[in-house]
């Protein structure tokens, strides 16, 4: 995901204020992934800004 451009990626199941933080992030250039779709990811190289819950 994160070698393709993705910049963010939420569960279709995140609350609506989860949805507008990500949005909001994300158009400010941070990363933010849920931590449900991180865990079983290999850690990146770098550093992401922020991972959300």
């Amino acid at each position: 995901m994160i070698a393709a451009g993705a910049s963010g990626y939420l569960l279709k199941n995140a609350p609506p204020e989860e949805l507008k933080s990500t949005l909001q992030a994300v158009y400010g250039g941070q990363f933010v992934f849920s931590a449900d779709v991180i865990k079983p990811l290999p850690r990146p190289q770098g550093s992401l800004h922020r991972i959300t819950a």
